[in-house]
């Protein structure tokens, strides 16, 4: 008896063992690693409400102007939508798999009809409890409070691939210029401008040609901006007929039309 005493004792010990390391449930989700977030640009892919129906006012097409898209700060603090008629940002908080968007704040520009109305149902859905998934494939699904499903497609951040920026403002003219850098073409004419912290303008440089694109930035032929840019030092080695640097809008600071 006394050894059968023991060694049911001794099972009790090895089960006790057995299940001291913690197991994931089945039905459990991963949590979302915020770096997966904040290191890509998320692009709009589709998007379906509750009853499964296309939400136009989010992906209709729009001429001159890319797919909805959505980028988040390195804290997950911050989202800020681009590509809408109006420069929207949000905070947020992520908690798990539930990204909660606090009601978004927006300029006060007006555009194109259809434009406004994708800043309203960016408003309209991106606001909340939204739940979140990514794949392995880069793809990410919000869930919104309305029952709708958002899928964006991830690409690397330009911090992602470059790392740390330069920020630049530049006033671009209303009219581009002829020039010539590998071939003849055409380019905007831009001038550097600086501001103190306080926002006021202290210096403003001359114009000049700029041979390069600004990612983010399509000119309006008769509107002139002043636009805040990121400047990224390209990694070696550095195509022939490529700049040294990557230019990426920011924002647009102020525009006239001339």
């Amino acid at each position: 008896m006394k050894s059968t005493i023991i060694g049911l004792c001794a099972a009790l010990s090895l089960a006790a063992c057995g299940t001291s390391t913690p197991t994931s449930k089945p039905n459990e989700t991963p949590p979302i690693k915020t770096s997966a977030l904040s290191s890509n640009s998320w692009s709009l892919v589709s998007a379906h409400d509750a009853n499964h129906k296309p939400i136009n006012d989010l992906q209709a097409t729009i001429k001159g102007t890319e797919a909805l898209v959505l980028n988040f700060d390195q804290s997950l603090s911050l989202l800020s939508v681009a590509n809408a008629c109006n420069v929207m940002s949000a905070a947020t908080t992520l908690q798990n798999d539930i990204l909660r968007i606090s009601k978004m704040t927006t300029t006060l520009m007006a555009c194109d009809p259809k434009l406004m109305e994708r800043d309203r149902a960016v408003g309209e859905y991106l606001q909340g409890d939204v739940q979140v998934s990514l794949d392995s494939e880069q793809t990410l699904t919000l869930k919104t409070a309305q029952g709708a499903q958002l899928s964006f497609k991830g690409t690397p951040t330009p911090e992602t691939l470059y790392g740390q920026s330069t920020r630049l403002f530049l006033e671009v003219a209303a009219q581009t210029k002829p020039c010539t850098g590998v071939a003849p073409m055409t380019c905007l004419y831009v001038r550097p401008i600086e501001f103190n912290e306080q926002g006021i303008q202290i210096h403003v440089g001359e114009w000049a040609n700029f041979y390069d694109s600004i990612e983010g930035y399509t000119h309006k032929a008769g509107t002139s901006s002043v636009l805040r840019v990121n400047r990224y030092e390209r990694p070696l080695p550095i195509p022939a007929d490529a700049s040294s640097y990557m230019y990426q809008l920011d924002l647009i600071v102020s525009q006239s039309i001339k």
